[in-house]
């Protein structure tokens, strides 16, 4: 799936303005304007009013023929065209039945009803239906910037809804299936497990000389490898390179998985790849440098934890910034106004490259020994500075969840901020500044594991949890983080 969007168009015959010339030239100038500006802005569109002259849908052999189209096409979701109120029953029938999330969009020209038609059509919605996205559903007031936030945001979620999560663990301690009851039924996504052991035994199966070509390729883009000088590091780092070329056989060949989101190792797995010496760092480093090498896209995330808020948040970045993935790590205080995430689990070498691509991006990664010493070796680097978002899916008292949201700027990891580092030196690490004190961030988190991508995508995002009912709150807002806390310390914990 790339990030190119697919939307469906939808729009109703107003049968009593039939005979208005003036009508009928505002709904065709609004049309034309919405598809001008779709096709200026990138985005794919079936168009669904050809199958009706341009009139709308008329009747029920109209709407099936529409709703087949759609089905046809696979768009990612529908915007209504509301020129007037539309017909009451026929209106409910179709979006009660568009196989995707739409929005009712209106259009500020003087020749149309836009306005009572938008307000009466979720009126309609309100009174008559009971299904959460569709009373979820966004009013559009024109074709503009927010229009393409909502385009992108239900894109992202589509691409998120049809794939899967994928978790490795121990066959000895299996994935326990309740613990991502979120997940199902939110998203109605697939929870696959496999046994990481399989993964190893491929690995066996990879000869030394492969392994030993890819690694002079990597030398050949700039990789630093900077480890003591003995047999045991160098065979340490053919055999993760033999184990990145099993994982990217698997993925290939045997998997049969359709699109995952994200692949996740639990604390199973991790326990069994260190018995046998592998980081999966190395995988969520150099995966997508082999697929770009390979002229694919890798379009999912790899993280060493398979808690579901992590899973969620992971994968909501990666499907709203592909085709890129997303950074995920253990928080902790750089200074009075940064504050760090570093990953122990590896992020991709796309964000040590600043807007370089993956491969070009080898010259700013350096493989060294683990910080944590049992952990053997560790592809590390310092992310640059740019545009930054933060989400983190958080948990609460009584069932309940949050999504926590915040945009702002990497930072330059200063020598003296370097030089404190004790855990995490090796690691991908980020200094984010979000324009809050970091001390809030310690008191109003949901985890200390985070998720973020590059540049901003918050609006994006609470398009996303509007969809999902889903409360959020805002990171990069002191006002809001003291509010929550103080919630907490309150005793008040009907967020």
């Amino acid at each position: 799936m790339g990030n190119r969007p697919k939307i469906g168009i939808v729009s109703f015959f107003i049968r009593k303005n039939e005979k208005l010339s003036w009508f009928q030239k505002a709904v065709q100038e609004s049309h034309r304007e919405l598809c001008d500006f779709l096709e200026k802005s990138h985005i794919d569109y079936s168009d669904t009013t050809a199958l009706s002259s341009g009139k709308g849908i008329r009747n029920e052999a109209d709407l099936e023929a529409v709703l087949q189209k759609l089905e046809r096409e696979g768009v990612s979701a529908v915007l209504v065209e509301m020129t007037d109120i539309p017909p009451n029953k026929l209106f409910l029938k179709t979006v009660a039945t568009l196989p995707v999330p739409f929005a009712l969009l209106g259009n500020p020209h003087p020749g149309l009803k836009s306005a009572p038609g938008l307000v009466r059509g979720s009126q309609l919605i309100w009174e008559n239906l009971s299904d959460r996205e569709a009373v979820a559903s966004h009013r559009l007031w024109g074709v503009g910037r927010y229009m393409l936030h909502w385009v992108y945001g239900m894109h992202a979620l589509h691409n998120l809804k049809k794939g899967e999560f994928v978790i490795f663990s121990d066959e000895t301690d299996p994935v326990t299936y309740a613990n991502y009851n979120f997940i199902l039924d939110t998203l109605g996504s697939e929870i696959v497990s496999f046994p990481v052991s399989n993964l190893v035994a491929l690995k066996e199966a990879v000869a030394s000389k492969k392994a030993e070509k890819l690694l002079r390729e990597f030398q050949r883009l700039g990789l630093h490898i900077e480890l003591p000088e003995n047999t045991e590091t160098s065979g340490q780092l053919i055999e993760h390179l033999k184990f990145l070329i099993a994982f990217e056989s698997w993925l290939q060949e045997d998997s049969d998985l359709a699109s995952p989101n994200v692949v996740a190792f639990d604390q199973a797995a991790l326990e069994y790849l260190r018995k046998c010496d592998l980081n999966p760092a190395f995988l969520t480093t150099f995966l997508p440098v082999l697929a770009q090498l390979e002229g694919r896209e890798l379009n999912f995330s790899v993280v060493g934890e398979a808690e579901e808020t992590l899973l969620f948040s992971v994968g909501m970045l990666t499907r709203v910034a592909a085709p890129n993935q997303a950074f995920s790590g253990l928080i902790h205080m750089a200074n009075q106004h940064f504050f760090m995430v570093s990953s122990p689990w590896g992020a991709s070498a796309f964000f040590a490259g600043g807007g370089l691509a993956e491969s070009e991006a080898l010259a700013n990664v350096t493989v060294q020994p683990n910080c944590e010493t049992h952990w053997g070796l560790m592809p590390g680097f310092e992310v640059l500075t740019g545009e930054v978002t933060v989400a983190n899916l958080a948990r609460l008292p009584g069932g309940k969840f949050i999504m926590q949201i915040g945009e702002g700027w990497s930072r330059e990891i200063t020598l003296e901020m370097r030089q404190a580092l004790r855990w995490g030196q090796s690691w991908p690490k980020i200094a984010i500044d979000l324009g809050i004190p970091p001390y809030l961030l310690i008191q109003t988190l949901g985890s200390p594991a985070v998720s973020l991508s590059m540049k901003r995508f918050a609006k994006e995002i609470q398009v996303i949890c509007e969809q999902l009912h889903l409360p959020m709150m805002s990171l990069d807002s002191e006002r809001e983080l003291k509010e929550f806390r103080n919630i907490f310390r309150m005793g008040r914990m009907e967020v």
